[in-house]
C-alpha cells in the first residue's frame, strides 16, 4: 500500500513538470508565428545579475519571515540556531537591499531618506515613497539590532539556564516586525508603481496599456482624465503619496501585495522548517496550506487590479498578447509562474500525504525531507519567475 502511494505520487509530479514544460513549450512556439515587436528583455546577462539580486532579496525575507512564523509551531527549531540564521538572512537582505537602492528604485536618484530635503517634490508621490523606503529600512535595522540583543543574551547567560522564554519572545518580536516589514514593503511596491506611470494612475485605477497602434494609450489617457485625487492636483507633496495609498483601489493593490508575500513566505519557511525538524514536520502542515491559500486568493485580486494591460494576460491568450507591449514575454512568464504553482500544490498534497500516513521503515522515513525538498526547489523556481515578471512589468509602466 506504501508503495502504490509513493508511485502515485511519483506520477503526480511527474505529470505537473510534463504540463509545465509544454506550456512553456507551447508559448514558445506561439512567439515563432506571432508578428510583433517585443523585445527579448531577459536575455542579456546584465539582466540576469540584476534579477538574481531582487531574487536574493526575495528569498531571504520569505525565509525569514516564514521561519520565525514556522518556529512558533516547531519547538525544535532551538534559539541558537534561529538567530545565526536571521544574522545571515539579513546580511543577504543588506546587501541585495543597498544594490535595489541604486538599481532597482522608482527615482532616478537613490531614495536616500537623509538625502530627502534635497530630493523633496522632485517626483509625483516621491516624497511619500522616500519616506517609506526609510521606514521600511529602519524596521530592518530594528530587527537586526533585536536579534543582536536577543543573541547577546543567550550568549551571557549559563548554559544550563532554560532558554524557552526567551526564545518565545524573540520569534515574537520578530514575526512582528518581519510582518510589519511585509506591509510596509507592499505600500512601497504601490508608490513605485505610481512614480514610473504618473501622471498616469495606477492600473487598479484603469492605468493599462492597449494593443500597439494609435489607441495603445487611449484607456491610459480616459482613466487620467477620471482619476480620483490626488491625481489632479498637487502629486508632490508627502501627503498626496499617504492620501493615494487610503483611495480604495491602491488599499486593495497594496492589501493583495501584502497577503501573497507572506502567504509565499509561509509556504517556503514551513517547507524549511520541516527539513531542519523534521521530527516536527507534520506540525507545519497547517501554514503550508494557510500559505498556499493566502497566495491563490491575493493573486486572483492581483490579476484582476495589478496587470498592466487592458486584457488580462491569460495562457490562452498568447497570441492576442504578442501584440501588447512586453505582452508575450509577460504572458508567458506568468504561464510558467501558474505551472509552478500548481506543481507547489501538488507537491504540499503529496508532502501532506507522506506525514500524516504512518511511516514504515527506513524508507518511509526518507519520503518527507524529498518531497520537502523538492517543494523548496519549486519555490526558489517560483521566487525568479516572480521577480522576472515584476521587471518585464516595470518595463509597461515605463512605456506609460
Amino acid at each position: 500500500m506504501r508503495r502504490r502511494a509513493a508511485s502515485a505520487l511519483r506520477g503526480s509530479v511527474r505529470v505537473a513538470v510534463v504540463l509545465a514544460l509544454v506550456a512553456v513549450a507551447s508559448a514558445a512556439g506561439a512567439h515563432e508565428a506571432a508578428e510583433h515587436g517585443d523585445p527579448e528583455l531577459l536575455n542579456h546577462w546584465r539582466t540576469q545579475v540584476h534579477l538574481l539580486f531582487q531574487w536574493a532579496h526575495l528569498v531571504a525575507f520569505a525565509l525569514w519571515v516564514g521561519g520565525m512564523l514556522a518556529a512558533t509551531r516547531i519547538r525544535g527549531m532551538a534559539l541558537e540556531p534561529l538567530l545565526f540564521g536571521s544574522l545571515g538572512l539579513f546580511l543577504v537582505s543588506l546587501g541585495t537591499g543597498t544594490y535595489n537602492m541604486e538599481f532597482g528604485a522608482a527615482t532616478p536618484d537613490a531614495p536616500d531618506v537623509l538625502s530627502l530635503p534635497a530630493l523633496s517634490r522632485r517626483w509625483p508621490f516621491g516624497d511619500a515613497y522616500i519616506v517609506l523606503v526609510g521606514i521600511k529600512q529602519g524596521l530592518l535595522g530594528l530587527a537586526v539590532l533585536w536579534t543582536l540583543g536577543v543573541a547577546v543574551r543567550h550568549l551571557r547567560w549559563p548554559p544550563d539556564r532554560s532558554r524557552d522564554r526567551l526564545r518565545a519572545v524573540f520569534i515574537a518580536g520578530a514575526a512582528t516586525l518581519g510582518l510589519t516589514l511585509a506591509a510596509v514593503t507592499s505600500a512601497v511596491l504601490v508608490l513605485h508603481e505610481a512614480i514610473d506611470i504618473a501622471p498616469t494612475p495606477l492600473h487598479a485605477l484603469g492605468g493599462v496599456v492597449g494593443r500597439f497602434g494609435p489607441d495603445e494609450l487611449a484607456a491610459a489617457q480616459v482613466a487620467t482624465r477620471a482619476a480620483p485625487p490626488p491625481y489632479g492636483s498637487d502629486t508632490l507633496s508627502l501627503s498626496a503619496g499617504l492620501r493615494l495609498l487610503l483611495v480604495p483601489g491602491a488599499a486593495v493593490t497594496a492589501a493583495s501585495r501584502f497577503g501573497h508575500l507572506v502567504g509565499f513566505a509561509l509556504w517556503l519557511g514551513g517547507l524549511a522548517g520541516a527539513l531542519l525538524a523534521p521530527a516536527e514536520a507534520r506540525r507545519v502542515l497547517p501554514l503550508l496550506w494557510l500559505g498556499l491559500a493566502l497566495q491563490a486568493v491575493t493573486g486572483v485580486s492581483q490579476i484582476a487590479t495589478w496587470v498592466p494591460f487592458a486584457t488580462t494576460p491569460y495562457p490562452w491568450r498568447l497570441s492576442e498578447m504578442a501584440h501588447f507591449r512586453f505582452g508575450w514575454t509577460y504572458t508567458v512568464l506568468f504561464t510558467a509562474k501558474l505551472a509552478l504553482a500548481a506543481i507547489a500544490a501538488l507537491g504540499t498534497v503529496a508532502l501532506s500525504v507522506v506525514l500524516v500516513r504512518p511511516a514504515q521503515g527506513r524508507a518511509g522515513n526518507r519520503w518527507p525531507p524529498r518531497i520537502a525538498t523538492l517543494n523548496v526547489i519549486v519555490g526558489l523556481a517560483l521566487a525568479y519567475v516572480a521577480v522576472a515578471m515584476l521587471l518585464v512589468h516595470e518595463g509597461v509602466d515605463h512605456a506609460l
